[in-house]
This record gives C-alpha cells, sequence and structure tokens, in this order.
C-alpha cells in the first residue's frame, strides 16, 4: 500500500519525505542523504526532518533524533547522541545542526564553523540604538 507523503525536505543533492505512517523515504546521492538504509530501522514516529547541506536529521515522537548524511555537515551526531533526550525542535545551517531540549538548552553538532560547536556560547550582545 502506497502511504501519502506528509512533508518533503530537501538539501543540495538529496531528498528526504516523511510519509503519514511517520517512516522516512530518502531519494538522491547516497553517502549525502539520499540513503538512510543504516539508519532506517530507527526511522520510526518521524515527526520532523531537517536538513543541512549534505546530512539530514529527524526529530522522532519519542523526543530523540536520527541524522544520516555527510558526517561533516552534521550527518553523524555520535559525540552528542547522549544528550539528544527531550528533543523538542531541530534547527540547521548549511552544514550544522542544533537541537532545543525540553529544558531550554541547545545541543549542536556538525561543522564547528557553521555552528556545530559542542557547548553554544553565550549569546550575542545586540547594540541598543536611542530612539
Amino acid at each position: 500500500e502506497l502511504e501519502i507523503v506528509k512533508e518533503i525536505q530537501a538539501n543540495k543533492v538529496a531528498f528526504a519525505a516523511i510519509l503519514s505512517n511517520g517512516e522516512v523515504v530518502t531519494w538522491g546521492l547516497p553517502n549525502q542523504g539520499g540513503c538512510c538504509a543504516h539508519v532506517q530501522a530507527r526511522l520510526k514516529g518521524v515527526k520532523q526532518i531537517q536538513a543541512t547541506s549534505l546530512a539530514f536529521a529527524a526529530l522522532l515522537s519519542d523526543e530523540t533524533v536520527v541524522t544520516w548524511g555527510h558526517p561533516n555537515f552534521g550527518g553523524d551526531s555520535s559525540m552528542v547522541q547522549q544528550k539528544l533526550q527531550n528533543v523538542q525542535q531541530i534547527h540547521a545551517t548549511s552544514a550544522a545542526f542544533a537541537a532545543q531540549l525540553g529544558n531550554g538548552s541547545i545541543v549542536a553538532w556538525g561543522d564547528p564553523n557553521a555552528g556545530g560547536e559542542k557547548e553554544p556560547k553565550a549569546p550575542c550582545l545586540q547594540l541598543q540604538l536611542p530612539s
């Protein structure tokens, strides 16, 4: 039986679609997100997918995250996987992901030059202009 596509995300060279049953199908360049075979068994109950230029991250209904694609672009989250619990949202730059956790903290991974620091730094100060 063909499942209905709920959402499609694209990176530079691949697509990932969430199906109505919460599973994911991918196509495009295999090692840059177009193949998720090595994580397919974990891609159940997918609520959200975000993309960097060459990787994908999926937020699951159990509030954990599964990643695939090019490791330098966030496709390998193994260094922070233990921290990716109680995830509420995922955001992406061109080469890094950030997960917002239920306690308000942030976990980032991927290219450090694109925001993938292990420990995000303090907020930037904004200049207040006189009115």
